[in-house]
């Protein structure tokens, strides 16, 4: 497991990219597991929904992001490239996740937190928000072979795209169900 820790810290570092994350599809069920797993915990633990509601929106938002970044490789010419690639994404969020879910936690359930902390935990976060995104662009840019701005510009459309795409199935699974 250090070794998986020690690959997502380097990833998130900016000092590797996807191309060394191990291409086997055991890796990637692997990250998808960690990755519906935490998501599953975190939105439990903030009082979410049941847990049938909070099951599906993370298995939902892990099938978008895998159809995105999956169709994103394939438009680019580097469907090789997708094992690798979706595992750094998806493995990269659950880890910068993992990281400032504390500081969640601390501004979710302190009511006390107000004033200058308050405003300290914010941009804390914010900063963890923007960190993300660089990330993802960076393993953007290496597993599409683009430019810094562009992958940094796709990031941010996956991002918002993918939550959109979200809220529209949740809306729809919900009116079905």
């Amino acid at each position: 497991m250090w070794p998986l820790i020690s690959y997502f810290w380097k990833l998130c570092t900016f000092k590797v990219g996807p191309e060394q994350a191990p291409n086997y599809p055991s890796f990637l069920l692997l990250v998808l597991s960690l990755f519906f797993v935490f998501n599953v915990f975190t939105q439990l633990a903030f009082g979410d929904d049941s847990f049938k509601w909070v099951s599906m929106d993370s298995l939902l938002l892990a099938l978008i992001l895998v159809f995105i970044l999956g169709g994103l490789l394939h438009l680019f010419g580097f469907k090789h490239r997708a094992i690798a690639t979706i595992g750094a994404f998806l493995g990269a969020d659950t880890f910068l996740k993992l990281l400032y879910f504390p500081m969640k936690w601390v501004m979710f359930n302190s009511h006390q937190v107000q004033g200058l902390l308050e405003g300290i935990f914010l941009l804390i976060v914010l900063i963890m928000l923007c960190w993300d995104l660089a990330v993802k662009g960076h393993i953007l840019q290496r597993a599409l072979n683009i430019g810094a701005f562009t992958a940094m510009s796709l990031a941010v459309a996956i991002t918002l795209g993918a939550l959109y795409c979200f809220s529209q199935l949740r809306e729809t699974v919900t009116v079905l169900l």
